[in-house]
């Protein structure tokens, strides 16, 4: 039975999602080009972020995650 909800748990359970103001911060967010370090990047400029630093391995594909994250963010120059 532990198995069984520990599964539901994964599967019902959602933590909070941040709503905390960021004014001031500085952000370094790794594998920030794709998955859950691109929607990490977004949210944190959505949260009023002051800079948002992306790790990534190509500098290329960091480029154009920069380009669509401040895009959808609507706030240019947050991200490098």
């Amino acid at each position: 039975m532990g198995a069984l909800s520990d599964v539901y748990t994964q599967l019902a359970f959602r933590p909070p999602v941040p709503k905390a103001d960021f004014s001031g911060k500085t952000i370094i967010v790794t594998g920030a080009n794709v998955g859950l370090g691109k929607e990490a990047s977004k949210h944190f400029v959505r949260l009023n972020t002051h800079k948002v630093i992306l790790a990534v391995r190509s500098v290329k594909k960091g480029e154009a995650a920069k380009a669509e994250i401040e895009a959808e963010g609507g706030r240019m120059g947050i991200v490098e």
